[in-house]
């Protein structure tokens, strides 16, 4: 038995960082997916003239990916990865609701876009773009796993 040597904590660093890195690529993937993906859906067929700058918005249509307006929320979509002791988190989203968490902002209409309201239907941006990329953040894990 005196030859027998425990190389636990080494394994756990090198796969802790081995899959730190793949989430950290999967994310990444993801949040180019969802930047792109804005824009691409059906127009609703009518347009209104926006208030504050008079300048005309075309809606997606309902269930779509969302139209481009300002362009606010694709810029500010973005992947963040956490290494806590136990896990590997990673997150992807609009950084206004992290800045919310933070600041007490309140642009919260990417999480209405997402999900709907009462008055607007969903015109979702994140689950799309996760069903899409599913099967490349699967292939980015078995890769980095040696599988």
């Amino acid at each position: 038995m005196d030859n027998v040597k425990w190389y636990g904590r080494e394994f756990m660093l090198k796969a802790s960082e081995v899959n730190f890195d793949a989430m950290d690529r999967a994310g990444f993937l993801l949040e180019r997916h969802i930047k792109k993906s804005f824009g691409t859906g059906a127009p609703a067929g009518h347009s209104y003239k926006r208030t504050k700058t008079g300048k005309r918005h075309t809606p997606s249509a309902d269930g779509e990916i969302p139209a481009v307006d300002s362009g606010a929320l694709r810029a500010s979509i973005i992947h963040q990865t956490e290494k806590t002791m136990l896990d590997i988190v990673g997150k992807v989203g609009s950084a206004t609701d992290i800045i919310k968490a933070k600041t007490g902002s309140d642009m919260d209409y990417g999480l209405y876009l997402e999900i709907g309201t009462r008055n607007t239907a969903a015109r979702p941006w994140l689950r799309p773009g996760l069903d899409a990329t599913r099967n490349e953040i699967f292939d980015i894990f078995k890769k980095a796993n040696g599988k």
